[in-house]
Formats: C-alpha cells, sequence, structure tokens
C-alpha cells in the first residue's frame, strides 16, 4: 500500500466522522446540544463589559439560534435538570426547584 492509498484511506475514515456528526447535529438531540452551547454561548458574550463585547458576533449567535435552533430559552435557563436515565427507565428525571 502506497502513501496515496494511506491518505484516501484516511481521508474516507474523516469524511465518515464528518458525516455522522453532520447527521448527529440535525437530530433533535445535536439541535438540543448546539442551542443550549449557543444559550451558554450567549450569556458569556453578553456579560462582558460592554465596551469589550463582541457586539456583531452576538448579533450573529442570536440569528443563527433563533433561525436554526429556536428552542425556547426557559428549557435551558430553569432549574429542571435532564438526564438520560432514571429508575424507572424512561430516560427523563426532573429535578423541581426548592
Amino acid at each position: 500500500m502506497d502513501s496515496d492509498d494511506v491518505m484516501w484511506e484516511k481521508e474516507q475514515i474523516l469524511n465518515e466522522q464528518r458525516l455522522d456528526a453532520l447527521d448527529f447535529r440535525n437530530s433533535v438531540r445535536g439541535q438540543y446540544i448546539m442551542a443550549q452551547a449557543i444559550y451558554h454561548a450567549l450569556k458569556v458574550m453578553k456579560a462582558v463589559t460592554p465596551e469589550f463585547q463582541e457586539v456583531s458576533n452576538i448579533k450573529d449567535m442570536e440569528w443563527i439560534r433563533d433561525e436554526l435552533y429556536p428552542f425556547p430559552e426557559s428549557v435551558f435557563n430553569s432549574n429542571i435538570g435532564l438526564y438520560p436515565h432514571n429508575a424507572k427507565g424512561t430516560g427523563v428525571i426532573i429535578k423541581h426547584a426548592k
């Protein structure tokens, strides 16, 4: 096997990994994860002293959030926690604020 074959195989593996990542991103779970990441990133970016805020980046991220990942903010800023498993096997445990 020559170096061109090795490079081609590595590229094929990378392409498959990228396709898997894109499939995940396009799933409901992937969209939720992206929305959550954007929500928390925006909180941090908006907490920066106003003269140092990257306003255009904040606006672009808000646009991406609104157009591609329109989950309600209440999903991320509430005291409800979602976990992958619980004792009943339903996949969700809800913790209520005290």
